[in-house]
């Protein structure tokens, strides 16, 4: 049994150690935290509309290094030299070779968000706040710029981070519609059939298309009575060009009856492309197309003949 003594003086050792000096803090040179990136600016589809009816995705780094943009290009710069020109004289922007990646994602009302990657944040604010100061139209609140043209469209877009310009456009854009983009980061991700359909492409090639047949885009196709609920395609640069598409029906009976007309129609183009298939699976029509490089220049040709583009 502890006798009274010894409780005492255990007693008065607790209350001296809670009651003592405390020991001096350690104090550790740590880095301050990086700051939060939201995830979804690496995402392709990131900041996109989970409602879209339009989703498009182009890599202008494969577009520039392919045999496409080497016979295009002689044909495009001259027509946008006066706007590129001044772009880079009055910001120091060369978007043509510092794009990187442009996603387009466009909702049934007519607004939609774009995102283009690659642009430098500081030289693309520097500019616009400059043209800020000349263009009523043009305002800018919280790297936040808004721009109102005169047919009332308007364009919001500010950056996720220093390379990532996002902005929302059309009627109703607004710097808060603009703010629930970016807070959500990839909604398009969350949705099962958006999977299911981009699960048939090759989203890695340099441009691929998802496109609702209720889409504005589509009016032509469906005036011709084909009426598609969707149409999806992925564009291969790496050698040549290759196009791979898919149209979605409303019946397998209805796909293979467009299969059977279609292969009628296409045997004459045959012969100037290395490959031309046209199948169904299930009730989606299955595009498949690649050229040569040879005679993809050939037919550049030809187009650039008729548009009399030297």
């Amino acid at each position: 049994m502890v006798s009274t003594g010894v409780r005492h003086a255990l007693l008065l050792c607790v209350l001296a150690a809670c009651y003592r000096d405390a020991a001096p803090a350690t104090v550790e040179n740590r880095p301050p935290p990086a700051p939060r990136v939201n995830p979804a600016v690496f995402d392709p589809v990131g900041f996109l509309p989970e409602d879209a009816e339009l989703v498009m995705v182009v890599d202008a780094r494969q577009v520039r290094g392919s045999t496409l943009w080497r016979l295009l290009e002689p044909m495009v710069a001259p027509r946008l030299a006066e706007k590129l020109d001044a772009v880079q004289a009055s910001c120091g922007l060369e978007p043509l070779r510092s794009v990187t990646q442009i996603s387009v994602g466009l909702e049934h009302r007519g607004d939609g968000v774009v995102v283009i990657r690659g642009l430098d944040r500081a030289a693309v604010m520097a500019c616009i706040e400059r043209m800020a100061g000349t263009d009523p139209r043009t305002t800018i609140v919280d790297g936040v710029v808004t721009t109102t043209t005169t047919g009332k469209q308007t364009s919001v877009f500010t950056f996720a981070n220093s390379s990532t310009l996002v902005g929302v456009a059309g009627p109703a854009a607004s710097a808060a519609q603009l703010a629930t983009a970016l807070r959500r980061g990839a909604p398009l991700r969350t949705s099962p059939l958006f999977g299911e359909l981009i699960g048939k492409l090759d989203t890695r090639r340099a441009a691929w298309l998802v496109v609702s047949g209720k889409a504005e885009a589509l009016e032509a196709v469906t005036a011709a009575g084909l009426e598609p609920s969707w149409v999806s395609l992925s564009v291969d640069l790496t050698d040549g060009f290759g196009l791979s598409g898919r149209m979605r029906l409303e019946s397998a009976d209805r796909a293979r009856s467009l299969v059977a007309l279609g292969q009628a129609q296409l045997a004459t183009l045959k012969p100037m492309v290395d490959t031309l298939e046209l199948t169904s699976d299930d009730v989606e029509v299955v595009l498949r197309l690649a050229m040569t490089t040879a005679q993809l220049e050939s037919i550049v040709k030809l187009v650039g003949g008729f548009a009399n583009v030297p």
